[in-house]
């Protein structure tokens, strides 16, 4: 689904999707080290990013139970943070931004005076527990530059459900027999 190539169209933008973590157990840690490794791990392909992906796509879990995306622009130099919840400047988001922005200056990319936006129109859930599935709604429509007001709404979360259940049983099938 989301595999980070460029699939032959001007369409699709080249990305990369990592795993992030503003929780308390993880960026908030005093260890500097447990730090270094989770953005070492995380963003492993970053020496590539400024001339190989226009985006780097970063699920972060945030708080106790909550999900929303990170992305770094590389081209525009900026971070935006796409959230269904629309909790805009939560303390553990902005503090995960100041980390990785030290992390990126170990890896020559100067990312310190990037702006970080929350952009609007951001697709916003209803009562639940659809942030999951929002966040990767909204990495689908980035790849794909279909971002005019992120065409998906609470309403069409049953159909996107199933259609996410059909694609993991599709992908679980095919690769029956691969090893």
């Amino acid at each position: 689904m989301f595999n980070g190539s460029v699939e032959g169209e001007d369409n699709f933008l080249s990305f990369h999707a990592s795993g992030s973590y503003c929780s308390r157990g993880r960026v908030n840690q005093s260890n500097d080290k447990r730090k270094k490794e989770h953005f070492e791990y995380a963003f492993k392909k970053l020496d590539r990013a400024p001339n190989e992906f226009d985006l780097i796509f970063s699920p972060m879990h945030v708080g106790t139970n909550h999900w929303a995306l990170l992305v770094i622009h590389i081209k525009e130099k900026e971070f935006h943070v796409y959230d269904s919840l629309r909790s805009k400047h939560r303390a553990d988001i902005s503090q995960y931004v100041e980390e990785l922005k030290r992390y990126l200056k170990g890896k020559h990319i100067d990312a310190d005076k990037w702006p970080l936006r929350y952009p609007d129109p951001c697709s916003q859930q209803g009562l639940g527990d659809d942030c999951r599935i929002f966040t990767c709604k909204y990495m689908e429509c980035l790849a794909r530059r279909d971002i005019q007001d992120l065409p998906f709404s609470q309403d069409g979360m049953p159909l996107v459900r199933a259609k996410m259940a059909l694609h993991f049983i599709k992908a679980y099938f095919n690769g029956q027999g691969r090893s």
